[in-house]
């Protein structure tokens, strides 16, 4: 609630009777260099002046909000796609990859309320390399907007000195506080990494039809799995400015007719498919899990988005119970937008029996499209999950 709110004061304007401040380092490790240097098909606001023979204009500049850093540009004059001189620049100190970068732009105006004119938000993830970014990116603004918005800004953007792995440390990698002492337990092997094909997830369909009864029936199946595929425009609840909303629809079974419990991790995604304007996407996931002879036994479950990424990092967990030890997972992956319908970057069904076994399994999952009408763009990359599956004792 406090970053919706922070989001929505920012594109309000009351920080225009704000002088811009810009946080000391401390112990910020990491800089942003940013440089805004020009827009294009910016929104109108001012009224033709000289009579009716001149086209309505605007007068943009551009708040930068990191952190604890405000910053603000100098505004262009009567254009709207307006060039900022080369010296707008400013460094911004930063403590996370996943800080959200705020850009507001408006109108300009002497006399009135400055015109909110759209924004740019965004993580820091695709800067990690340290290498200058030179990119455009689409002008937008929340659902509840009313107003057209339109338009592109170009943004020079540099990282340095942040650092992330290429892959989040899962728990059972993590070290021992007690580790080197006499005491200290003996760490458990990390999993290999197992990677899962087209081929083994197609088998995890036809294993789950098989096993299928009553509410359950294949042809049910593909149904829900289509609906899982389809994110319509209500889908997602108001604006935040950080993503899709959460799901957490999670299920709990007397413990007599549990079979099995399931612990699901999503560790990352690598060269996923680019969805939007700015060659990025906004990544997030769902997990549908499902026991097909059992109806009344599923969940469902949304991670957080990652902005502006094709290699998003979540290091999220969580656990269900099941009625079976038939049940089915059925992973999605979406690119999330502030407005219209969120583009679908693939699927993986799984199969919990495959990996029944207690152990934590380390999987790359191989992106991929079961019903060619949930895109016709390529569907491409991974994710990689930790599954471990435990069968209770009465499930025999």
């Amino acid at each position: 609630a406090s970053v919706t709110a922070s989001l929505s004061d920012q594109r309000s304007g009351k920080r225009h009777s704000q002088k811009p401040t810009i946080a000391i380092q401390g112990p910020r490790p990491g800089t942003l260099r940013i440089r805004v240097i020009e827009a294009q098909d910016l929104i109108a606001m001012d009224s033709p002046r000289g009579g009716g023979f001149h086209a309505p204009l605007s007068d943009p500049f551009v708040d930068v909000f990191l952190e604890d850093s405000y910053w603000r540009t100098s505004h262009v004059k009567r254009n709207c796609s307006p060039k900022w001189p080369a010296d707008t620049q400013q460094a911004l100190p930063v403590s996370s990859l996943f800080s959200i970068l705020h850009l507001c732009i408006f109108d300009h105006d002497q006399f009135s309320a400055n015109d909110y004119l759209g924004e740019v938000i965004m993580t820091l993830e695709h800067l990690k390399s340290g290498k200058p970014s030179d990119a455009w990116y689409k002008v937008q603004c929340p659902p509840s907007y009313q107003s057209p918005i339109t338009g592109y800004i170009r943004l020079e953007l540099t990282l340095l000195g942040l650092e992330m792995d290429p892959t989040p440390t899962p728990n059972w990698a993590q070290k021992d506080p007690k580790q080197g002492s006499a005491s200290a337990p003996k760490q458990p092997a990390a999993p290999k990494v197992e990677k899962v094909a087209r081929e083994k997830s197609e088998a995890a369909v036809s294993s789950a039809v098989s096993k299928a009864k009553g509410a359950f029936a294949s042809h049910d199946l593909n149904r829900r799995m289509s609906t899982n595929r389809d994110r319509g425009y209500g889908e997602m609840i108001g604006f935040s400015g950080s993503g899709a909303s959460l799901v957490k629809e999670i299920k709990t079974f007397p413990a007599p007719t549990v079979r099995a419990t399931i612990e699901l991790r999503f560790l990352s995604g690598d060269g996923l498919a680019a969805r939007d304007a700015n060659g990025s996407s906004d990544p997030y996931c769902e997990a549908h899990v499902w026991c097909p002879d059992d109806a009344n036994c599923s969940h469902k479950w949304r991670t957080s988005t990652r902005l502006a990424t094709l290699n998003p990092k979540w290091d999220e967990r969580e656990v269900f119970t099941v009625t079976t030890t038939n049940a089915f997972i059925h992973l999605l992956c979406f690119d999330w937008d502030q407005v219209g319908k969120d583009d679908f970057l693939g699927e993986v069904p799984i199969s919990v029996r495959d990996y029944l076994d207690g152990k934590p399994h380390l999987l790359d999952l191989e992106l991929i499209q079961l019903d060619p009408a949930s895109s016709k763009e390529p569907i491409t990359g991974s994710l990689r999950v930790e599954l471990k599956a435990t069968a209770t004792p009465s499930s025999g």
